[in-house]
């Protein structure tokens, strides 16, 4: 499937994208609400600056996607490879990243609040500098 054939889908009421696979394609600034992307490959695409709430990308591989500025609030990401992945700055407050691939991820700035990052690798990726984070780590070694 190709970009406009996606967009087109998305545009008269398709939700279900489970196992689709784009490519290389720009889908910055795109706004996808509610959508089922499991097991989608949406390898080297880039989504800066798009918006993805709610969207159910388990067992996704977005390996080297740049999310950019996305917003992927509340959005289901568990067993997801985001291995070389660009989330710098991206909003994944609430986000369950349980079991997701973080290899060489760049979360610089990455919004973590409430994101359940249960089994991720969070120690393989690059940039870790929520303030989030810190405060978890902070908490769970008072405790």
């Amino acid at each position: 499937m190709d970009k406009e054939e996606f967009l087109r889908m998305y545009e008269n009421g398709e939700r279900d994208f489970s196992g689709i696979e784009l490519r290389d394609v720009d889908l910055s600034n795109v706004r996808l609400y509610e959508i089922n992307l499991y097991k989608a490959k949406l390898i080297n695409v880039n989504l800066n600056y798009a918006h993805l709430c709610n969207v159910d990308l388990s067992k996704a591989d977005l390996s080297g996607s740049s999310l950019y500025w996305t917003n992927l609030n509340s959005a289901k990401l568990t067993n997801v490879n985001l291995k070389n992945a660009n989330l710098s700055y991206a909003n994944l407050e609430s986000a369950n990243l349980s079991n997701a691939i973080l290899t060489n991820t760049d979360l610089n700035f990455a919004e973590l609040l409430g994101a359940d990052l249960t089994g991720t690798n969070i120690e393989a990726a690059i940039n870790v500098s929520s303030p989030h984070l810190l405060l978890i780590d902070e908490y769970k070694s008072n405790n």
